[in-house]
């Protein structure tokens, strides 16, 4: 077992970047695309807000810990607005993961992870005092 502590994510930051393309893509349309690559747009939209938000290698790393661990439901990070499974989640974030060039975390890094449903302040504040070993930041 790892010494290293736990890295906290806010699942309401992931959910935030994810409206973006979840939540969008049903500003003009009713369905979701048969083909996850119709995504493409609203995935530079993801990205985007991500960076500027500074939570990219959270992010990425949030979305990694989310399809890696069968006790979640990818689901729940879809939106109100159209009732994604959790197949079609798990394709949607790994597209995402895919069009961003994200490398897999390793298996440690990603045990360290827990999912936690903090407001944004509280996001912010606690991402300032963790930090992802800089040898590891490449790598996400």
């Amino acid at each position: 077992m790892s010494t290293d502590p736990a890295l906290v994510i806010s699942s309401s930051m992931i959910r935030r970047h994810l409206a973006n393309l979840t939540v969008a893509w049903f500003n003009d349309r009713e369905l979701p695309p048969a083909d996850v690559a119709d995504y493409a747009p609203m995935v530079a939209w993801v990205r985007n807000s991500a960076e500027r938000a500074g939570d990219t290698p959270w992010f990425v790393l949030g979305l990694q810990h989310i399809l890696h661990n069968p006790a979640l439901s990818p689901a729940e990070f879809g939106n109100d607005r159209f009732s994604y499974t959790d197949t079609q989640m798990r394709e949607i974030i790994g597209y995402v993961l895919q069009q961003m060039g994200a490398k897999d975390a390793p298996p440690a890094l990603l045990a360290r992870v827990n999912l936690a449903d903090i407001d944004r302040e509280q996001w912010q504040a606690l991402r300032g005092t963790q930090s992802l070993k800089q040898s590891l930041k490449p790598s996400l």
